[in-house]
């Protein structure tokens, strides 16, 4: 019984020093990682960032294709010229 209120007084003691400020390393580390993920959160898009970025992708499909059949149609044409 005694030695067990011997190891929750030791418990209760390391937990008080930590939360005093002991550890200035941990303090740091906990500051730099609450200050990276907040700059991570705040760049992230916006919904409206990805409903742009979207559309662009369709643009740039329906361009890529376009593009294609330009290309298909010129070889078509070069084809017919060379046979006249």
């Amino acid at each position: 019984m005694v030695m067990e209120e011997k190891v929750e007084e030791k418990v209760r003691a390391s937990e008080s020093e930590s939360s005093m400020g002991l550890h200035p390393h941990g303090k740091l580390l906990s500051s730099y990682l609450g200050l990276g993920f907040s700059l991570f959160l705040a760049l992230l898009p916006s919904s409206s960032s990805i409903s742009q970025l979207s559309i662009l992708h369709l643009k740039l499909l329906q361009a890529e294709q376009e593009l294609y059949q330009l290309k298909s149609r010129r070889k078509d044409d070069s084809k017919a010229n060379a046979i006249d």
